[in-house]
């Protein structure tokens, strides 16, 4: 269920757009809108902004020049200027060290250039346009500190970054504000918010958190198939894998195929480990959402509803997805296959970046580790379940995708809003289409066939609202079963259906309270 616009005209130059989930707009403020037209503005070259932006525009969500505009917004209160900051709670490099934040504030020298380019100009517009200064509060563990400001009373952040399931830890504890009760200052069906994430994280007509282009994380975590381009050439003269996307013949059969032709022994020592030759290196859940399933879905009230095993379909993928994975030795490997575990993920990179492998399943933070390797690889969709499903489908990994919240302490509530949605405009002009346009298409898949894998990987996002809210396991079900090289999908399901169920509808008792 897609959050759809209803627009509706209060004053002749002020338009107001509501959330399709019934977000009361008894808050409304029908005051007459700024006449300073505070729209973004940079340049292509620096900002890595869309193409739209060359050109005119007649999107209500841009100004003249295609610029993603603040236009909609009621005027700023001019009393927020007294509180001189906007203070985001975030996640620090402290002990997690691939998913933390570097996008509120530049605080770390392993950032991208252009990135930090893109933070400072952003800050720098709000600052210039508003006269607040953008401060990360960087603390190792997101939940507890918003838990210990509750518990406290204490006032150091206006709005938080948590993981999505720690948002819905909070959610659940009622900390958080609703973000429909900000309708007349959050637009929800705005571009720069996720809608694909709302829909997976709304239950009724709550929505306590979602992403936005407040962050990059969600597309740092979403993920796709990347390919040894040398090795696939060598080992299938003529081969092009790129047209098999744009025909839709790229199956997990294709895939499987390829790989079991290549994975072998390299050192002979009785032991497929990180020293062979791989098809791919991957879990197996991103095959399961490739195939366009999920473990939960929703009903026509919007509430989370059991999706694995309320289809023929849908137990035939799990059962073929398991039945691949089951065979792991012999076309696919999973960081269980590793003799080493002294750095299990690093080793996954390594094998593919030391040309062991043909292909990897990646969230593209790897990206970035793969950089000192200098392999000439390139990146597809995860693969179809067969030719006749329509649309390819793009696993985000949630459960490190960051959501925006707003817990029930922060200090002013409408100004932590209009921040937020400040901070996703700016971020989606300065911040994620330079991620998107600078550094994957410009830097890291530079040739037109990536590019255009890239579209269709990041316009097939899919959140699993089971990944989100774990619902009593059902979240680990596909992994469990791999690990036990068991297709019985079934049977698993049957044993803990009961207390999923009880799970969901605890979760549906704590959002209606």
């Amino acid at each position: 269920m897609k959050p759809k616009a209803v627009i509706s005209l209060l004053l002749c130059f002020l338009m107001m757009f509501v959330f399709f989930v019934g977000c009361d707009d008894s808050n409304g403020d029908t005051s007459d809108e700024s006449t300073n037209d505070t729209s973004v503005t940079s340049e292509q070259s620096e900002s890595g902004e869309d193409e739209s932006s060359q050109t005119v525009s007649e999107d209500p969500y841009t100004d003249e020049n295609g610029l993603y505009s603040t236009k909609n917004l009621p005027e700023f209160n001019s009393e927020w200027v007294n509180y001189g900051e906007f203070r985001v709670l975030v996640c620090s490099n402290e002990e997690q060290t691939t998913y933390f934040s570097e996008e509120i504030e530049p605080l770390y020298s392993t950032t991208d250039q252009v990135i930090i380019d893109g933070v400072v100009r952003r800050n720098d517009w709000i600052y210039d346009t508003y006269g607040i200064v953008v401060k990360a509060v960087p603390v190792v563990n997101v939940l507890n500190a918003v838990r210990l400001e509750i518990s406290s009373g204490l006032d150091t952040f206006d709005a938080a970054m948590p993981f999505m399931p720690s948002c819905a830890i909070l959610a659940r504890e009622g900390s958080l504000f609703d973000l429909c009760d900000f309708s007349h200052i959050i637009d929800l069906d705005a571009p720069w918010w996720d809608q694909n994430a709302t829909e997976a994280v709304s239950v009724g007509d709550k929505v306590y958190f979602t992403a936005s282009d407040m962050t990059i994380m969600q597309k740092i975590v979403s993920s796709g198939i990347a390919f040894n381009q040398d090795l696939l050439a060598s080992y299938f003269p003529g081969y092009n894998i790129y047209q098999d996307v744009y025909d839709g013949t790229w199956t997990l059969d294709n895939l499987y195929t390829k790989c079991k032709l290549v994975t072998g022994i390299i050192i002979d020592d009785d032991i497929m480990d990180e020293n062979d030759m791989w098809g791919i290196i991957d879990t197996g859940p991103s095959f399961f959402y490739g195939c366009g399933e999920q473990l939960v879905t929703k009903d026509n009230n919007n509430y989370p509803i059991i999706s694995i095993g309320s289809t023929v379909r849908s137990i035939d993928v799990a059962q073929y997805v398991l039945g691949l994975a089951s065979e792991s030795k012999t076309w696919v490997a999973t960081v269980a296959d590793w003799t080493n575990r002294t750095d299990i993920y690093g080793t996954v990179v390594k094998v593919f970046g030391e040309e062991r492998a043909l292909f990897m399943a990646l969230h593209f933070s790897a990206v970035k580790k793969l950089r000192p390797y200098g392999i000439n690889y390139g990146i597809v969709p995860a693969a179809k379940y067969n030719e006749q499903q329509d649309d390819y489908y793009t696993k985000c990994s949630a459960a490190y995708a960051y959501g925006i919240c707003i817990p029930l302490t922060v200090a002013d509530p409408e100004f932590s809003a209009y921040m937020c949605e400040l901070m996703a405009i700016g971020g989606k002009n300065y911040v994620s289409n330079t991620y998107y346009n600078v550094v994957l298409k410009s830097k890291d898949f530079i040739d037109e066939d990536s590019e255009k894998m890239l579209d269709i990987i990041f316009d097939s996002i899919v959140y699993d609202p089971a990944v989100i809210y774990g619902f009593s396991g059902l979240n680990s079900i596909i992994p469990d079963l791999i690990t036990a090289k068991s297709t019985d999908i079934v049977s698993k399901l049957d044993s803990i259906r009961d207390s999923v169920q009880q799970s969901i509808e605890e979760l549906i008792a704590d959002y209606e309270d």
